[in-house]
């Protein structure tokens, strides 16, 4: 479990450096309506929630098959609540900024949803999940 986690810090890291570098480069570009300077506290939260989220979910692969759908479930309920409620709330508070931060969070939200469900995906892909055992096309 710690390889695995060790392996996707490591890939996480380098998918949120290259956003970080495509997003300083283009900021020029972006309009300054959806410009959101502080975007890196953006990406260093999702980072920090991918990590615990990932960490759970191999936590949760060693205890029982089901568990993996079950805390994956859960954990996607979770983040879906926390977001909206980070989203909703920013926009009440900051009312003038916030198409910018809700558009970039969006847009940081599903670069990382697919990140994690890829990386999910190619990790849990060759392990069958009701029986534990290694699928039979795959072996």
């Amino acid at each position: 479990m710690k390889k695995n986690f060790v392996i996707f810090f490591i890939k996480l890291l380098v998918y949120s450096f290259t956003i970080f570098l495509f997003y300083s480069f283009i900021k020029d570009h972006i309009p300054q309506k959806f410009y959101f300077a502080k975007a890196i506290y953006l990406i260093v939260f999702f980072i920090i929630v991918t990590l615990v989220f990932h960490y759970g979910l191999l936590n949760s692969s060693q205890k029982s098959n089901r568990s993996i759908v079950t805390f994956y479930m859960m954990a996607t309920a979770l983040k879906l609540f926390l977001y909206l409620g980070i989203i909703i709330g920013y926009g009440l508070l900051k009312t003038g900024n916030s198409i910018a931060f809700i558009s970039n969070f969006f847009i940081l939200y599903v670069l990382f949803t697919v990140f994690e469900v890829a990386t999910v995906y190619f990790q849990f892909k060759n392990k069958n999940l009701v029986t534990g055992e290694p699928d039979q096309d795959q072996v």
